[in-house]
């Protein structure tokens, strides 16, 4: 059985390839992923679960240090997790203390909090590279696949994509220092009043959705996929806000819901059973939600693709009955493009929305933090 727009000939599927609708884009990210399901939880799984179990090893042992730090001092430490305003006020005033007494003591007193917050930082940066290169290029490759009509076995996905992992961990870096070069050299300026997560947003979503199936799929340089990965992206821009709008939806959803079975299951067991449970939900929503937004960016990259490049009947004149879009060669003038004013207006509307919705938050939690402090009297 396939799924409609699908084939089981390779040939068929690329004869079929056309733009799509933002409902049918949804729905084909859907439906690959109900197809590929088993797969895609066993290879997300190889690489999630043993990051998670490294990063709530590391946390919990942070937290049994900061136990020790605090009970040292003569703080109550369940008073201080329960956000008791004295332990606070006892805490920061012992630590003032040894600010002003004895520097070098408060410097040895959290030196190993501080090695083991690195830990974990440092466990969260090669994890996330780890998956964005690793799962991620073997789940574009599946997906491609998939959407020409064929099916690709883990093994084959690897043997295709290996060797474009060089390239993609390179471009994602470079991918990574901009956005932090951005924060760093222009968002600071306008942070105060909520503009520099707009500028933020559009660069990341125009510039690093289609990264990863620009550099899987395609015989391209790490600077050159840069670029068709930005016109891509700006071609489609409020096609991907909207998209990643419905993974976060769903995201949120799935992790409501195991987040709420694993906190009704931890309050029946110790809090180091407690620690586990939740671990384990989290990591079994991590999973369920990863490959939904790499599956629809790869949907996404071909109707851009076919829409703006005419990716679907450059593909049928390529000599070989099963064509991929490595087979094309790339647009030219791949370079990174300037902005263009409908760019400027996609910046400008995306950080209106943004600010608003900061000033909608904002406005939120002021109104609930006076509503419980009412109640509280």
């Amino acid at each position: 059985m396939t799924t409609p727009g699908f084939s089981s000939s390779g040939s068929q599927g690329v004869s079929r390839l056309q733009p799509l609708s933002f409902t049918e884009i949804i729905g084909r990210t859907l439906a690959i992923y109900r197809q590929q399901f088993v797969l895609f939880m066993v290879l997300i799984a190889i690489v999630a679960v043993p990051v998670a179990l490294l990063s709530t090893a590391a946390s919990s042992s942070l937290a049994d240090q900061f136990t020790v730090v605090v009970s040292r001092m003569g703080i109550d430490v369940n008073a201080l997790s329960n956000g008791d305003p004295a332990a606070l006020d006892a805490l920061s005033n012992r630590l003032n203390d040894l600010a002003q007494s004895d520097p070098q003591q408060l410097v040895q007193t959290f030196r190993g909090l501080i090695n083991g917050f690195v830990v974990i930082v440092l466990v969260a940066i090669i994890g996330s590279l780890v998956q964005s290169v690793l799962v991620g290029s073997l789940l574009t490759y599946i997906t491609s696949e998939r959407i020409l009509g064929r099916t690709a076995t883990l093994s084959q996905a690897f043997s295709a994509v290996r060797s474009r992992w060089g390239t993609l961990t390179f471009g994602l870096v470079l991918f990574y220092g901009l956005l932090v070069l951005i924060i760093v050299g222009l968002a600071l300026v306008f942070f105060a009043c909520g503009l520099g997560l707009g500028v933020i947003a559009f660069m990341a979503i125009a510039l690093g959705s289609f990264l990863t199936p620009v550099l899987t799929l395609e015989p391209v340089s790490a600077s050159d996929g840069l670029g068709h990965s930005w016109r891509l992206g700006k071609a489609r821009f409020w096609t991907l806000v909207g998209f990643q709008i419905v993974v976060v939806l769903i995201g949120l959803v799935v992790g409501f819901v195991l987040g709420e079975i694993g906190f009704l299951l931890s309050e029946y067991g110790s809090v180091t059973s407690a620690t586990w449970i939740v671990f384990a939900f989290g990591t079994v929503a991590t999973i369920l939600v990863s490959p939904i937004p790499v599956i629809g960016y790869t949907v996404l990259y071909y109707d851009v693709r076919i829409r703006t490049e005419g990716l679907a009947e450059a593909l049928q004149r390529v000599d070989r009955v099963d064509p991929r879009p490595g087979d094309v060669n790339p647009p030219l003038q791949i370079g990174v493009a300037r902005f263009s004013g409908n760019d400027i207006l996609n910046l400008a509307i995306l950080t209106v929305g943004v600010f608003i919705l900061l000033l909608a938050y904002f406005a939120i939690v002021t109104s609930l933090g006076r509503a419980t402090t009412s109640f509280l009297r």
